[in-house]
């Protein structure tokens, strides 16, 4: 089977690398990809084969023009494939939209499109011109591809109201290679400790998080970098959290998984509403503290916050964490392996194997 994956990505891996790598452990496949940078991102554009580089090209524009230009290179890219594709996939709709175009004008036989919709949103761009282009792109594209994945039920509601054909959408939640993160220990002897992983900015809402964390004895251990880490160092310097909040820097993936297949306190998953595609969103982080079995302690912001309260692994609150702080603050350590317990009933349903496989058995079916 010949596989084509259309991204644009960042620095930092995410549901683009991980389908990337399901097809290229799949015996029988060739994986190509055409990667773009995504935003202001200073990453080359890329066309690979089975995870090497084949062509590369710089490319630093800035704002929309960067989709544009990026949608003229990999039909120019699309050339170099072989003369027949089995399974295009576009990870955003200028991605699919460019793999639809180059197979209605015939410039690639491509069998089947699949719009792997991971990040959704109806306020993409400020400028509403923009964002309107942006939307009419997106729904164009979701119409006109044969199958749409979407990770959250709610982006599922909006597209299906918008006109999507229910019977071609494919509910692909985000996950994580169970098999990558390996034995954990069945017993964590629990500390009043919390994890915080990700990107130091305000979407994300640690911010949010320091006033209630002074009223407690609770200790953070911070993970990551991002544009407003002087502003959230200040923040603790201000509110005199220097003994409770440790700020360990970015590590790499592979660390992260065993500082939390290790960690016996709960991890912090603050997000807020400040931007559209939060609610829209299923947070690879909060799958990752799942799969080391450390439970999030989150906003109902997200989708994955709901299954979490229903199924009680871990702790969710509507305007702010201090009685959820105050509550961890006396646990014991019955309760929390019950907490446990509960996510390791449900932790093998977002393992990507199977959620990868799933999407191929969906569309040999139709």
């Amino acid at each position: 089977m010949i596989v084509l994956q259309a991204a644009h990505i960042t620095k930092i891996p995410g549901p683009v690398q991980s389908l990337a790598r399901f097809f290229h452990e799949k015996k029988g496949t060739t994986c190509y990809q055409i990667l773009h940078p995504l935003d202001n991102s200073q990453i080359n554009s890329l066309l690979k084969k089975d995870g090497k580089v084949i062509v590369k090209k710089k490319r630093f524009l800035l704002g929309p023009v960067k989709y544009f230009s990026s949608f003229s290179l990999t039909l120019k890219w699309l050339k170099k494939l072989p003369k027949g594709v089995d399974l295009g996939i576009g990870m955003n709709c200028f991605d699919t939209l460019a793999l639809i175009v180059a197979r209605s004008l015939g410039l690639k036989k491509i069998t089947q499109i699949i719009f792997f919709n991971t990040d959704f949103s109806r306020i993409r761009f400020q400028n509403p011109i923009l964002n309107h282009i942006y939307i009419a792109i997106d729904k164009w594209a979701a119409k006109r591809a044969d199958f749409l994945c979407c990770n959250t039920k709610r982006t599922i509601r909006v597209r299906i109201k918008e006109g999507i054909d229910k019977n071609k959408i494919i509910y692909t939640p985000n996950g994580v290679f169970l098999a990558d993160i390996g034995k954990i220990k069945e017993k964590k002897t629990f500390l009043p400790w919390l994890v915080y992983v990700g990107s130091l900015n305000k979407d994300h809402g640690l911010q949010n998080v320091f006033p209630f964390l002074a009223k407690t004895n609770l200790k953070l251990f911070v993970i990551g970098s991002g544009p407003d880490e002087p502003y959230l160092k200040k923040m603790v310097k201000n509110y005199r959290l220097a003994k409770q909040v440790s700020f360990l820097g970015v590590m790499e993936h592979q660390q992260v998984i065993a500082f939390l297949k290790n960690f016996s306190g709960f991890g912090l998953a603050p997000y807020n509403k400040s931007s559209d595609w939060v609610y829209y969103a299923d947070p690879v982080k909060i799958k990752e503290y799942l799969a080391c079995l450390v439970p999030p302690v989150t906003n109902e912001t997200t989708e994955i916050a709901q299954i979490i309260k229903r199924k009680k692994m871990g702790f969710v609150y509507k305007k702010n964490p201090e009685k959820i702080f105050k509550r961890i603050a006396s646990l014991d350590n019955s309760e929390y392996q019950k907490i446990i317990n509960n996510i390791e009933k449900y932790r093998e349903t977002f393992d990507y194997q199977k959620i990868y496989q799933k999407v191929l058995e969906f569309r040999l079916s139709k």
